[in-house]
């Protein structure tokens, strides 16, 4: 799931001219899927949304404790 999460990740900061970022993003939405899915042993889902100036990334999961 994290290798998902990266590609698209790469694709759509990419798209948006966001090619400086991309390694930093990367790293962060890799261990950020990976403790999801490692702490809650369910699903996980990445989200991105643009705030100019600058791309959101956060990563929602299915575990009702904070």
């Amino acid at each position: 799931m994290p290798g998902i999460a990266r590609t698209t990740l790469r694709v759509v900061l990419r798209s948006h001219g966001l090619d400086e970022l991309l390694d930093r993003a990367e790293l962060l939405v890799s261990e950020l899927i990976t403790n999801a899915v490692c702490h809650t042993g369910g699903p996980a889902s990445l989200v991105l949304r643009w705030t100019h100036p600058a791309p959101r990334i956060s990563v929602r999961d299915t575990d009702p404790n904070p």
